[in-house]
C-alpha cells in the first residue's frame, strides 16, 4: 500500500521543460457601459418605509401614491440627464436617480426615497392603479419574482 502511494505522489511532482515558456500577466481594462435611457425608468417602484408605489408607463403617465397623502396621476414630459430624470408631479418637479437598474432614488418636496423596481408590472400592459388603497397594499411593497406556469 505504501509503495503504490508513494508512486501515486510521485507522479504529482512538477517538473519544469526546458521548452516551457513563463507567462506574461497582461494589463487589462474593464470599461463599464453606461447609458441610460428614460425606458430605464419605466415601471413600478415602491418603498415600504414611507409606503410609496411610484408608476410611469409607456404613454409618460405618472401615478405617486404615498401613505397619508392625496395620489397623484397625470401625463407627463420626461426630461433626461445622464441617470437622472425630471418629471412633473402635481406642477411640482421631482427627480429621479437610478442607483442601479433595481433601484431609484426620488426627490419630490424635499424628501428623498428610496424606490425597489417591481418586475412584475409591465409599462407597456399594466394599468396603474386609482386609489392609494389598491397601489400601498402591504404585500406588494416588497416585490418578488412571480413564477408563471
Amino acid at each position: 500500500m505504501g509503495l503504490l502511494l508513494s508512486g501515486l505522489l510521485a507522479g504529482c511532482q512538477s517538473k519544469t521543460s526546458p521548452t516551457a515558456k513563463p507567462v506574461q500577466p497582461t494589463t487589462s481594462t474593464v470599461h463599464a457601459v453606461q447609458s441610460v435611457t428614460s425606458r430605464d425608468f419605466l415601471g413600478r417602484w415602491v418603498s415600504k418605509d414611507p409606503a410609496t408605489s411610484l408608476y410611469l408607463n409607456t404613454e409618460h403617465q405618472l401615478g405617486l401614491f404615498q401613505a397619508g397623502k392625496s395620489p397623484a396621476r397625470n401625463h407627463t414630459d420626461f426630461k433626461l440627464d445622464e441617470t437622472q430624470l425630471t418629471v412633473k408631479i402635481k406642477q411640482a418637479t421631482a427627480v429621479l436617480t437610478l442607483n442601479n437598474a433595481n433601484s431609484m432614488t426620488l426627490d419630490y418636496q424635499g424628501t428623498a426615497t428610496t424606490l425597489v423596481k417591481d418586475p412584475n408590472w409591465r409599462p407597456n400592459r399594466s394599468k396603474i392603479p386609482t386609489t392609494t388603497t389598491q397601489a400601498l397594499k402591504t404585500s406588494s411593497l416588497t416585490p418578488t419574482f412571480k413564477v408563471n406556469n
